[in-house]
């Protein structure tokens, strides 16, 4: 578990020359939202991406569960988008209506996947401005007017995607909102909410990862300079929340998961197959719930998430994290 610093240059040093953040972390005063959600709601310490790789592929695995041989950024997307089913096919397939809102109009990653060309684009349709989900939110019918599944895509531009050189309150004040829209609306009394990312970004942590099923048998497009590797255990650890007036307050749960048990929770919902053995050999996360009453039908109130610049109180830089 040192190779993180072995490979720091994933964590630019514009800040911090010596490389000290990736050991660093901010705490309750840089991000009081999300300390309060995790600790009132449900989260996880066995919470993992899905491979031990870049953005772009695990974001793959969040969509189809797999990435089908890719690990780099940068590799081409075929003119049609990336053919493998995608958990919005299953879910035109099954007649399950859903939407996909976008905070950044140009961060739309569905649009790289075939599901995105197919039937004359016609699920172009559900792709929507994050405008959409707070008009909704806002509507006493909002419970009825919501679909039952909802993907938001995070922000790319203007810091807001919390990379490590980004000052993470930004996002995070950005992310609020649309948060505490939905835990204020009429839809609260029926949903769930997962927060989550879609991998570590290069900082430190203790816990190694945990070995999985490869989701097709498709080998890794390893270059001669890449660590030799296959897909047959998990990326880092990465943050979860899970919001909802029906999980059980002030949960941890410690069973090893990816985040295509995501993938696998909307299955089991809608009785849908699974896309890969990855998402197939997913935990189905009901342990999260307690379904014989809504304990938190009433949501606590949230802290105020401040949003600062360099050199101003409580967050000083957010750009260096806090050491232990």
């Amino acid at each position: 578990m040192d190779g993180f610093l072995e490979a720091s240059t994933s964590v630019p040093h514009d800040f911090d020359p010596n490389g000290d953040r990736a050991i660093g972390y901010y705490d309750q005063t840089d991000l009081p939202v999300y300390y309060e959600l995790a600790a009132q709601f449900a989260t996880s310490d066995r919470w993992y991406s899905p491979v031990m790789t870049q953005t772009i592929p695990n974001r793959m695995y969040f969509f189809a569960g797999t990435s089908f041989g890719h690990i780099d950024n940068h590799d081409s997307v075929p003119s049609n988008g990336w053919p493998q089913p995608t958990i919005f096919d299953s879910l035109d397939n099954a007649k399950i209506p859903w939407k996909y809102y976008y905070l950044d109009p140009n961060s739309v990653f569905l649009a790289q996947w075939n599901t995105w060309f197919k039937n004359n684009g016609q699920d172009q349709g559900n792709v929507r401005s994050i405008n959409e989900w707070f008009s909704i939110l806002n509507d006493p019918n909002a419970d009825n007017l919501l679909p039952p599944v909802i993907f938001i895509e995070r922000g790319s531009t203007n810091g807001l995607d919390e990379h490590p050189e980004n000052n993470v309150t930004i996002g995070a004040g950005a992310a609020v909102p649309v948060i505490e829209a939905l835990m204020n609306s009429k839809a609260w009394q029926s949903s769930v909410m997962i927060f989550t990312y879609d991998e570590g970004g290069g900082l430190y942590d203790h816990v190694p990862p945990f070995g999985e099923p490869s989701p097709d048998g498709i080998k890794p497009m390893l270059t001669p300079s890449d660590v030799p590797g296959d897909f047959n255990f998990s990326g880092f650890r990465i943050p979860l929340i899970v919001i909802s007036p029906w999980v059980k307050p002030h949960f941890v749960s410690h069973v090893p998961r990816d985040a295509t048990a995501i993938l696998k929770l909307i299955e089991t919902r809608f009785n849908l197959p699974p896309l890969t053995k990855r998402d197939a050999a997913q935990d189905n996360m009901l342990e999260f719930f307690d379904f014989s009453s809504p304990a938190l039908i009433n949501p606590p109130p949230m802290p105020a998430q401040p949003v600062c610049a360099k050199g101003t109180s409580p967050c000083d830089d957010p750009r260096l994290e806090r050491h232990p």
